[in-house]
């Protein structure tokens, strides 16, 4: 079930173009993945970002390099409007947090890439966060324990693990509510969870990699 603030969210994880965008009218479909001719070694890309309005065209036409395609997901969502800011001074560290740590024990990417001619991070309406974490154990007598601030105006937060490095039945742990394990492919929804997650990666996982994708109800862009 995907909560009311991802109105026609859904994750994929298939190649086929018929299915990369979204067939609801006002909906923005996020093609993201993973390419094998990037540098570092495995950064996500932002392939195209298509925007579906009401008479049924698509705003945004997808792009994509077939040859060089790792992996793949797509996002819908119910939008207003889509944009992205020249690169430069883009990053909020409360609503969209770039997490790097001194050991590397995790670190987190901003969904960004090239949309139209202009790259940095694309901007939804309702607003949507969406990061791409990497957690890996950088030493065996200390677990791996990361933060993520997550700004109090997402107030409906989803984990999604999709990668690890070996098969195991618990992959990630969430210390800041009620302890709750997460496998591969495992979602969890987390209402009103406030500013902070607190994760730790299993000790028999030596690194996954974790979607977080972070909205706000509907509702509450009525008032603005």
């Amino acid at each position: 079930h995907v909560p009311e603030a991802f109105p026609f969210a859904g994750l994929r994880g298939d190649c086929d173009c018929s299915y990369l965008t979204s067939k609801f009218e006002n909906t923005t479909t996020i093609v993201y993945g993973i390419t094998d001719d990037v540098y570092p070694s495995n950064t996500p890309n932002l392939f195209a970002c298509v925007q579906r309005t009401e008479s049924g065209a698509e705003r945004l036409p997808t792009r994509i390099g077939w040859a060089s395609l790792v992996e793949l997901f797509t996002i819908s969502m119910q939008s207003d409007g889509i944009s992205a800011n020249p690169t430069g001074d883009i990053y909020s560290k409360e609503d969209m947090p770039l997490l790097r740590e001194e050991d590397n024990s995790y670190e987190a990417f901003v969904l960004a890439g090239l949309l139209g001619d202009v790259e940095g991070p694309i901007q939804t309406k309702p607003p949507l966060l969406f990061l791409d974490l990497c957690l890996k154990h950088t030493s065996y007598n200390s677990p791996t324990v990361c933060t993520i601030p997550i700004s109090e105006s997402f107030e409906t937060v989803i984990l999604y693990p999709w990668k690890c490095s070996r098969p195991h039945p618990t992959v990630v742990h969430i210390l800041s509510t009620k302890i709750v394990s997460l496998g591969l492919f495992t979602l969890a929804v987390l209402s009103h969870q406030g500013a902070v997650i607190k994760l730790r990666l299993d000790e028999h996982v030596g690194a996954c990699r974790l979607l977080v994708l972070a909205s706000r109800p509907l509702a509450s862009l009525d008032n603005e």
